[in-house]
């Protein structure tokens, strides 16, 4: 089904030389991205958006183009009309998240103009890509701490299941052996 498909085994050496040549690159963006996933679990979702928003400079970076402020300052406001405060931060960001289209509409995307779509599970529901990545298959976050508190294993299966059929050629899963806190990790059961 997946041809000419390459696995980089977990600590082979072409996996480590990677890691090596690249970990530098990419070691204040993944400090970032893990104080705002950190942040998830006490911010309310409109907080850490605003707190997303300052941090990555994208308010700054848009002060002179004022559609495109509106366009964040709408967001957040959508955000806390949206917030379901009965809900830990952390489930009711994941449930504003499923609610809001943040990627464009993939159906206006084209091949020839050189952009990867990031998107979540729920919204890639009906569409088909040559290639498909899904990130953080480890244990408490696919399927989520959440899902399994809240016995909704069966639904995080589905998701999955979701997620692996939109690849029409090729289809690479990743997890990770430590979190943010130095927590060991395992792959995500539903790997197997």
């Amino acid at each position: 089904m997946f041809e000419n498909t390459l696995f980089i085994q977990k600590n082979s050496d072409a996996r480590q030389n990677l890691v090596i040549q690249y970990q530098e690159e990419f070691k204040e963006l993944a400090k970032q991205v893990n104080d705002w996933r950190d942040s998830s679990q006490n911010l309310r979702p409109p907080e850490l958006l605003n707190k997303v928003l300052i941090e990555s400079q994208l308010y700054s970076y848009y002060q002179s183009d004022t559609k495109r402020l509106q366009n964040l300052l709408f967001l957040i406001n959508l955000f806390q009309g949206l917030d379901d405060n009965d809900l830990h931060p952390d489930t009711a960001l994941r449930t504003l998240l499923e609610h809001t289209a943040l990627a464009k509409n993939l159906d206006q995307i084209s091949k020839d103009n050189n952009q990867i779509p990031i998107i979540t599970v729920h919204q890639s529901k009906g569409l088909e890509f040559d290639t498909v990545f899904i990130a953080g298959a480890t244990e408490d976050e696919f399927p989520s701490f959440f899902s399994i508190r809240d016995d909704k294993l069966e639904e995080e299966k589905r998701l999955f299941y979701v997620a692996m059929t939109r690849a029409k050629k090729k289809l690479f899963i990743s997890s990770f052996a430590q979190d943010s806190r130095g927590y060991s990790k395992s792959p995500s059961p539903f790997i197997n």
